[in-house]
């Protein structure tokens, strides 16, 4: 699964990355999913995980995993990159 800031802007660097993947190991640990490989680049993350079918991919990747990254990417007052 990939996922890019809006207009794919080169936000994820430094400490951003960082809580960025640390929210990301988070929520897939809370839901049981198995990261098998996580890479955070400046424009885009590539995550290759295992997962359980009762979840839809959708599920995953967009309620999940992106809503609490722009949440908390709001609360940092980076609101809008996500």
């Amino acid at each position: 699964m990939v996922f890019a800031p809006k207009y794919r802007g080169k936000i994820l660097t430094g400490d951003v990355a960082m809580i960025c993947e640390g929210i990301i190991c988070k929520t897939c640990k809370e839901l049981g999913i198995e990261i098998i490989e996580i890479a955070v680049n400046p424009d885009h993350v590539h995550i290759f995980f295992k997962y359980l079918p009762k979840y839809s991919l959708s599920f995953i990747g967009v309620v999940s995993i992106c809503g609490r990254l722009a949440a908390s990417m709001e609360a940092l007052g980076m609101a809008g990159m996500l």
